[in-house]
């Protein structure tokens, strides 16, 4: 991270190094918000960190120092590395826009990927058919407008290849996503 640009986003913590005149990330971290604080600030252990994650390949740790790589969920790099990436949701939550957050950037992921290898994305339907069918019937109205902007600013690729993962997807998912995909055309 000393060779390159860092970035922090304060709203939303999220950390990124990029080499100069790059758009590809080298490393991407959201620290989690410890609150009490005036100003923004991140701290937890691995533990609680990695049930917070959306991805069980978003729940890995680096040790710069000894070049080691941790995987407190176990499947992290398994998953990451698989012929077919795996999407394994780990976030356990209730909270309909938190789940819908994991959606898409299960879609940003997979576009972000797409050339790499194909995405297996039997993990997240399992994790979308434990929670509620009717998820996009129970978001606000402000709810759609902070999706809808966090869909533009991250999620890259055709609009035919966004479809292909959303058509992939539970219902729940491949709902939420064809409204997305389709009020940004």
């Amino acid at each position: 991270m000393a060779e390159f640009p860092t970035s922090v986003t304060p709203g939303s913590l999220v950390c990124a190094v990029m080499p100069p005149g790059s758009r590809t990330r080298l490393i991407e971290y959201r620290g989690l918000s410890t609150a009490g604080f005036r100003f923004p600030a991140v701290g937890s252990s691995l533990d609680e960190d990695v049930r917070a994650r959306d991805f069980t390949f978003n729940a890995l740790f680096y040790d710069i120092y000894n070049h080691e790589i941790f995987d407190p969920s176990g499947r992290g790099i398994d998953d990451l590395l698989a012929v077919e990436r795996k999407f394994v949701a780990l976030k356990e939550t209730g909270d309909s826009f938190a789940r819908a957050e994991v959606v898409v950037r299960a879609l940003k992921f997979a576009m972000r990927w797409m050339q790499d290898r194909p995405s297996n994305v039997d993990g997240i339907n399992s994790w979308l058919s434990h929670g509620d069918p009717a998820l996009c019937r129970t978001l606000t109205s402000k709810q759609w407008r902070t999706l809808a902007e966090r869909y533009r600013k991250s999620v890259m690729g055709s609009k035919e290849d966004q479809r292909a993962f959303a058509d992939r997807l539970a219902a729940p998912g491949r709902e939420l996503l064809e409204k997305l995909i389709g009020g940004a055309r």
